[in-house]
């Protein structure tokens, strides 16, 4: 039996590292990797939001290194910042961008209940294009003005998955990998529910 952790690319060193840590042996299998999209940020930010939400760290890190190359950290000296979890935290961070809420769950829904705003702020979320669109109908429902950029893609492995038997063991990180394995696995077919 092997254990396999099924992750995008972005993500495989950081599993591979934790696991060495522990003493695991875990295979990689690489899902997903991420592409950034072109973005406008000088134009977006010049709308004026009062928070700026991340739900990820790929794209907090897009976000910054745009800001950054950009010269636009400027346009963020009186924006609050929310994160998703502690990953998506320590990338804004490395770009010196501090996060002013973290929900007590690390769950887009949690956010979007928890963010400590009043009805009627501006609110910028910045997300992959995959990403469904319930947080951002769950801040307008609470009231918020809602925009959302994508700023990344997810290009999914194309080459269908050979290396995995039944006995073995596959961890799954998202829902997102999870579809993409079973897309991509010949064995694996949606349940009839």
């Amino acid at each position: 039996m092997r254990i396999f952790a099924a992750v995008s690319q972005e993500s495989a060193p950081k599993v591979r590292a934790i696991a060495e840590t522990y003493g695991l042996r875990v295979r990689i299998l690489v899902l997903l990797r991420q592409r950034k999209r072109k973005l406008d940020l000088r134009n977006t930010l010049k709308e004026g939001f009062d928070w700026i939400v991340f739900t990820s760290g790929y794209g907090a890190k897009t976000f910054a290194e745009e800001v950054m190359s950009g010269g636009l950290f400027h346009l963020l000296l009186n924006v609050k910042v929310a994160a998703v979890g502690p990953g998506t935290y320590s990338s804004l961070k490395r770009f010196g961008i501090g996060v002013d809420f973290l929900p007590e769950n690390y769950t887009t829904s949690a956010l979007a209940d928890e963010l400590p705003a009043e009805a009627g702020k501006r609110v910028l979320t910045v997300r992959s294009n995959e990403g469904d669109s319930e947080l951002e109908e769950a801040l307008s429902k609470r009231g918020f003005i809602v925009r959302r950029i994508n700023a990344y893609e997810n290009v999914k492995r194309r080459k269908p998955i050979r290396e995995v038997s039944d006995n073995d063991i596959v961890i799954f990180g998202s829902s997102e990998i999870v579809r993409t394995f079973a897309e991509l696995s010949r064995e694996v077919r949606p349940a009839n529910l």
